[in-house]
């Protein structure tokens, strides 16, 4: 018990010595060292551990640990002492000794957390109950087998009415309790007892309650994110839950200002947690009416190939759907060459949301001549022989959109169209093995040619008909033989008065 006094007196900088001294007697169980470090007292160590000089406060630091780990069965035990004295000091020691990896697993193979578990169930002093959150932090860092060993202890009630507290006092107990929370949620195996114990809802609120402590701010953000990331895997009624109760929570503006943060790793949690609001279809008005949302999104495009840089685009497409005013605000924040040049880069789920994006937008015909001004057809053209087969759907759905011919205004874009290398992209969409892609490609012909002279002229020169002609076999489907049938009329007609009009 003698090192115990010791061990407390010199690394818990030197403070509560009358106390320790007082509270704890001599282990006389203690096993016989023989090394000649050992043959120093403790009296000796603590002038060691007072020493100007660094190599001999290390010396002494290291023998001091090197003793604790002889004691650690008789420090356990006087940690579930009824004195509150002894248990305290107890805990303070075992917190030292916790910080180190070394020691971890003899604590824990001396079932450590199981004992401080235990202990975090009984009536303490908050300080007490801070030790025992600290330690088990320690304890369990990085290591999913000891966290989940530690839900087991069924102990995260506890730990929630420590959060949950309206005492001020217990604030340095609650931080280190979100700080362990937040430890289990980096393990996917722990997700599920999580959510079922409304963790989520613990972080969002104390999230509120932290406004200003950005710290605290990022990891209950990220403690989120990482939750909600789960929620796929929950019942659909759970996972409405959730959403009802952080919907209620009003998470939006705390979000927004998180945006606005010098802090770039807040700031892209922050992008995270709007995601799962937005592609969800929650809180969608409220995001868009979030001030200067475009402004501070923007430049965390900067880097294409980012994986922050591909959710933005899915959040921009979530918000523009079947909303105009929003599409006007893409075109005023000039976000339109961020969205090209997201296209044009060689991470393909980064071109996947651009085109997806793109897709969303042009649908709108207000939007096609700002495609056209940022050479939006150029890049199109460029990237779609080498995207997935989802991205070429999208695109052959955009090609569409924009050679779409208006009964009464026509198509000013029709010119811009021609020689780009659009028929000939058409043409490979008519040749794939896909029947989707190959109905599109036929479809897409089909309208070309009914639009323009030179269009059809293009397609003939680059042997459309005898693309279409291999069309008519049994593996094809009927709706898209009927397609080629039209497309292969259509162009003996344009044919024809193309000769005839070369002639004349």
């Amino acid at each position: 018990m003698e090192f115990l006094i010791g061990f407390v007196t010199v690394l818990v900088s030197f403070r509560a010595y009358d106390n320790v001294q007082r509270a704890i007697h001599l282990n006389k169980t203690r096993p016989k060292r023989d090394r000649p470090e050992d043959s120093l007292s403790l009296s000796h160590m603590e002038e060691l551990m007072k020493s100007k000089s660094i190599v001999l406060r290390n010396a002494a630091h290291q023998i001091l640990l090197e003793r604790a780990q002889l004691e650690i069965p008789f420090i356990l035990k006087q940690a579930q002492s009824k004195d509150p004295e002894k248990q305290k000091h107890a805990l303070s020691v075992i917190l030292e000794l916790s910080q180190m990896d070394t020691n971890r697993t003899i604590l824990v193979n001396h079932r450590c957390i199981k004992m401080l578990s235990k202990c975090l169930k009984t009536h303490l002093e908050p300080q007490q109950w801070r030790l025992i959150v600290m330690s088990l932090y320690h304890l369990i860092v990085d290591n999913d087998r000891r966290k989940l060993k530690f839900l087991g202890y069924s102990v995260l009630d506890r730990i929630v009415s420590f959060i949950e507290s309206d005492e001020i006092f217990l604030s340095d107990l609650k931080h280190w309790c979100i700080i362990l929370l937040h430890q289990l949620t980096l393990t996917d195996a722990a997700h599920h007892t999580l959510i079922q114990h409304d963790i989520i809802n613990v972080f969002a609120e104390y999230c509120k309650r932290s406004f200003g402590n950005v710290q605290m701010q990022r990891i209950c953000i990220h403690s989120i994110v990482r939750l909600l990331s789960s929620l796929e895997e929950e019942d659909p009624e759970t996972v409405d839950q959730v959403f009802m109760k952080l919907r209620d929570l009003n998470m939006i503006p705390i979000l927004a200002n998180s945006l606005r943060k010098d802090d770039q790793e807040l700031a892209s949690w922050a992008i995270f947690f709007l995601h799962e609001f937005a592609h969800r279809d929650v809180l969608r008005d409220e995001i868009r009416q979030v001030k200067g949302l475009l402004k501070q999104l923007i430049p965390m495009m900067a880097q294409p190939n980012s994986i922050i840089s591909r959710i933005i685009l899915r959040i921009l497409k979530c918000l523009c759907k079947d909303n105009m005013h929003f599409k006007m605000e893409i075109v005023r924040h000039n976000v339109f060459p961020k969205i090209i040049q997201s296209m044009d880069t060689s991470d393909s789920e980064t071109q996947y949301w651009a085109i997806s994006l793109l897709h969303e937008l042009m649908t709108t015909p207000q939007m096609h001549q700002h495609f056209f001004h940022h050479d939006g057809l150029e890049t199109l053209i460029a990237v779609a022989q080498a995207n997935t087969h989802q991205a070429q759907l999208y695109i052959s759905d955009i090609i569409a959109l924009i050679s779409a011919n208006d009964i009464i205004d026509g198509n000013p874009n029709i010119p811009k169209l021609v020689n780009s290398g659009l028929v000939n992209l058409v043409l490979n969409f008519c040749k794939d093995e896909d029947e989707d892609l190959k109905y599109s490609g036929a479809a897409l012909l089909l309208n070309l040619c009914n639009i323009s002279d030179d269009l059809a002229k293009e397609a003939i020169e680059l042997e459309a008909t005898l693309v279409l002609s291999k069309f008519f076999d049994p593996s094809t489907r009927d709706a898209t033989q009927v397609l080629a049938s039209k497309s292969l009329l259509s162009l003996a007609q344009r044919g024809t008065l193309i000769d005839v009009r070369s002639v004349t």
